[in-house]
C-alpha cells in the first residue's frame, strides 16, 4: 500500500515557521472548558501515574520533563531526546503537522514497549496553519487520515473513543485514538 497523500495535502496558507507564528501569545483555547475537563478525566483514567511523557502542540511547552521543538522543522525525536517515553499525547494539534508520518514514525522509536499514544482531534483550529487537506474534508475522513498517519510508520491497535457529550452538542466532540507500538 502506498502513502495516499501528496505534498499539496500538507501545504499551509501561513508558511512562516511555527516558532515565529507561536512566539506571540495566542489567547485562545481550541476546545472549551467542558472538553478540557473531559480530556483530563480520560487521561486520569488511562495514562500511567508515574511516567515520562511527550505532550504535543506543534511546539511543546518546555515544562519539566518535556522539551521544546518545532515538529514541522525537526520531525526526528532522536535529535532532541535520548529518553524513552512511557506515553505520549498529541492534543488538538495533529492537523498542524506537515510531516505527520515522519513525526509519528520517529515517536515510535522513542517510546517504551507497550507505551500508548493518545491523539485528540477537535474541529477548532488556526486555519492558516492547518494543512490544506484537513480543511477540505469532514470529520470521518480526518480520522481516517490520522489512522493513515499511524498505519504507515507501523503503529497498531488503534482505538477510536468518542468523548462527545451525550446531549449531542457537536461543539464538545472530542475524538481520541489510543495507540500502542
Amino acid at each position: 500500500m502506498r502513502w495516499p497523500y501528496t505534498a499539496a495535502d500538507f501545504a499551509r496558507q501561513e508558511s512562516t515557521s511555527d516558532s515565529c507564528f507561536y512566539s506571540n501569545p495566542r489567547f485562545v483555547t481550541h476546545i472549551d472548558d467542558r472538553a478540557i475537563a473531559t480530556i483530563r478525566r480520560y487521561y486520569a483514567a488511562v495514562l500511567p501515574r508515574k511516567a515520562e511523557y511527550w505532550i504535543s502542540a506543534p511546539l511543546s511547552d518546555g515544562a519539566e520533563g518535556r522539551f521544546v521543538t518545532d515538529l514541522n522543522k525537526e520531525p526526528d525525536f532522536s535529535a532532541v531526546t535520548n529518553s524513552l517515553f512511557d506515553a505520549a499525547t498529541c492534543v488538538v494539534s495533529i492537523d498542524y503537522l506537515t510531516q505527520p508520518r515522519e513525526v509519528l514514525g520517529s515517536l515510535r522509536r522513542v517510546v517504551k514497549e507497550g507505551a500508548t499514544v493518545n491523539v485528540v482531534v477537535s474541529n477548532p483550529c488556526f486555519p492558516t496553519k492547518t494543512i490544506a487537506r484537513w480543511l477540505k474534508i469532514g470529520e470521518e475522513e480526518r480520522l481516517n487520515m490520522v489512522a493513515d498517519y499511524l498505519y504507515f510508520p507501523g503503529w497498531s491497535n488503534v482505538e477510536i473513543v468518542d468523548l462527545r457529550d451525550n446531549n449531542g452538542d457537536e461543539g464538545h466532540r472530542i475524538t481520541l485514538g489510543w495507540l500502542s507500538s
